[in-house]
């Protein structure tokens, strides 16, 4: 793009890959061949995600604006979303935001001083949120997959313990630390949706956001 001008040719290749330009720049910019598209990228990260084959992504310039498009949609169907103290702080008040527009709540546990001092264990963080996630008639829940500290969140067993004794109305889920650092098939087995980013990737060019359907349900929703 620095060399040549930006034409109705690049818009093309951007959108649709490098089989929807013409020969004459196709044998021009060869090396450029293995774009295939605005779709293809989204189906490559789909699969680098380990979602399944007929999964659909979407791209945004930022992750924040799919957590509060996903905020939206959650407070459509909840009145009370748990989270805890392990989000990352703009994530959380998008969360809160939206929460207030809606005339809904969130229920906020704190849970990182007992990991790190009270050593407590997977089970111990999965017992404690769905005995809390009952007790204070939540109905949505919001939790990252890996915090910003490095803590990993068990995010299919909390949700299958809610699920046992509750109803689970939405399941959001941040996977910005987790994505391509530590699978992330369970977190889109059990959530609606699933957002990740390319920011904490060397030279990845922007802080692209990545958002992931987890239920077609969801999808539906959102669309």
């Amino acid at each position: 793009t620095a060399e040549e001008p930006s034409t109705l040719y690049f818009e093309e290749f951007l959108k649709h890959g490098y089989n929807a330009w013409p020969d004459s720049y196709q044998n021009r910019f060869p090396d450029l061949k293995t774009w295939s598209g605005v779709r293809g990228l989204k189906k490559s990260l789909c699969q680098l995600a380990g979602a399944p084959d007929d999964s659909r992504g979407l791209l945004a310039s930022r992750s924040l604006s799919l957590v509060q498009l996903a905020s939206r949609c959650m407070f459509q169907r909840c009145r009370n979303v748990l989270t805890t103290d392990l989000s990352w702080p703009n994530y959380q008040d998008a969360v809160s935001r939206q929460a207030l527009a809606s005339g809904g709540q969130i229920t906020t546990l704190a849970l990182r001083d007992a990991i790190f001092h009270k050593k407590w264990t997977a089970d111990d963080v999965a017992s404690f949120l769905a005995r809390a996630y009952v007790e204070n008639h939540c109905d949505g829940l919001f939790l990252p997959a890996v915090d910003h500290l490095g803590i990993r969140v068990p995010i299919g067993t909390i949700v299958e313990r809610i699920r046992q004794a509750s109803q689970l109305q939405f399941v959001l889920v941040d996977a910005a630390q987790a994505f391509c650092h530590v699978p992330i098939d369970d977190c889109l087995a059990v959530a609606d949706f699933v957002v990740a980013g390319c920011h904490k990737w060397m030279r990845a060019g922007q802080p692209m956001g990545i958002g992931l359907y987890g239920k077609h349900s969801t999808q539906r929703l959102m669309n």
